[in-house]
């Protein structure tokens, strides 16, 4: 699997890509996860765009919408994949359904209805060639599906809120309220769990570098950066890492996503990185570019073992930043994003019946009973027993019955 990106609207507006952002809000209202949620103007043009920085064929891409209030007269847009003038768009209409449109034609309507005063889960699939495959699922249902000729070839960015493009049947609508989170975007897979979620981690002291100007206060913002008010800075090739909030409680990590917001205000180059357990992992370069810019790296694996991520690597490591290229290098907003599984654990007991069998083989007419196991329910993983070393005490062996066993008769003499 190929991920992206994730955004659970935790940093705010990121960089100067956010120029449709109007009157919308990042709202503590009804985050999904986290703290904040994006809640668009629908009164106007607001959107927030969820860049992939790629161009895709294949699109999964993943949104929770909490509707406090559906639109009474028009149809409102939820979200949009873009390149150029081809997009592909999720509208709610004033019936609470969805509407899948590839640019200004309608593909089809849900027949299931949204919950108002509640998160959705909305996923959109679709493969952009002449007979592509796509799908539309509501709470986890599968709503539409089907093949199409869809009108672009590739898609790379999510317009998320009120956004209507030429040819888009969506409006404005004063009475349509609904905030968005935790969106993901991939070109193979959606989120395995409908109950999965994104935690923000930001920066809670110095790490293990401290070359640069500036601590971590100066980049701990959990929601809009404030530009050049508060950074760290280095005009020399080193490196600056912080130490990190933990996960929230024992919970599956999916994978982990360092953001920052940063500028050259003289050519240079830099890039992000991971520090885990002594070691430092590079990501992906960050652009020489004068204003302030959003820059990711998205790791499914921990780099360090090649293997999933557990909570206890996430919880002790430090993420940073470092100056490959001697340059005024300036970062404004660090933010790591965990998407993350909960796990909870119920205890109890199974009783399963037995038989006992002698140690000749042949079966005990009357002996019979139960045993008690304990065990530990994960969810989402199944039932894990915790078996008893030995037999209670007394207890005659304990074997699996085989239904075409026959007993054996006693030879004379035996």
């Amino acid at each position: 699997m190929t991920l992206r990106t994730i955004d659970g609207f935790e940093m705010g507006v990121r960089d100067a890509d956010q120029t449709g952002i109007g009157a919308g809000t990042f709202s503590g209202a009804n985050p999904h996860t986290g703290s904040y949620c994006w809640l668009p103007d629908y009164t106007a043009t607001s959107y927030y765009i969820v860049q992939s920085g790629q161009l895709d064929t294949t699109i999964y891409f993943t949104l929770w919408a909490y509707v406090d209030a559906l639109p009474a007269s028009n149809e409102v847009a939820l979200f949009a994949l873009v390149n150029g003038a081809n997009f592909v768009q999720v509208a709610l209409t004033t019936s609470g359904t969805l509407k899948l449109y590839d640019g200004g034609t309608e593909v089809g309507e849900s027949s299931g209805t949204v919950t108002v005063d509640g998160h959705n889960r909305i996923d959109l699939t679709f493969v952009a060639n002449s007979s592509g495959s796509y799908a539309l699922k509501l709470k986890g249902t599968t709503e539409l599906s089907g093949t199409r000729d869809f009108s672009g070839s590739s898609y790379g960015d999510a317009y998320v809120g009120c956004y209507n493009p030429g040819g888009s049947s969506t409006s404005t609508d004063a009475s349509a309220v609904v905030s968005f989170d935790d969106a993901w975007f991939s070109n193979s897979a959606f989120p395995p769990d409908l109950s999965l979620g994104c935690e923000v981690l930001i920066p809670t002291g110095n790490g293990n570098y401290t070359a640069w100007t500036g601590t971590y206060a100066d980049v701990d913002e959990p929601s809009t950066n404030d530009g050049d008010t508060s950074y760290v800075v280095t005009g020399s090739t080193n490196k600056e890492s912080f130490s990190l909030g933990n996960v929230a409680g024992a919970c599956d990590v999916k994978a982990i996503q360092l953001s920052t917001v940063s500028k050259q205000v003289t050519a240079g180059a830099g890039r992000g990185f991971l520090r885990i357990s002594g070691t430092d992992y590079n990501g992906d370069s960050i652009a020489s570019v004068s204003d302030y810019y959003h820059a990711w790296t998205v790791w499914e694996t921990s780099p360090a073992t090649s293997s999933p991520w557990t909570d206890g690597e996430v919880d002790g490591m430090e993420a940073g930043v470092e100056c490959t290229s001697a340059g005024d290098l300036r970062v404004t907003q660090l933010v790591v994003y965990a998407w993350t599984v909960e796990i909870t654990a119920a205890t109890g007991a199974i009783t399963l019946p037995f038989v006992v069998v002698a140690g000749t083989g042949v079966r005990h007419p009357s002996a019979s009973g139960a045993l008690t196991l304990p065990f530990v329910l994960v969810t989402g993983i199944g039932v894990h027993m915790i078996h008893p070393k030995r037999p209670p005490a007394g207890a005659a062996r304990v074997s699996r019955m085989v239904s075409s066993a026959r007993a054996r008769p006693n030879r004379p003499g035996s």
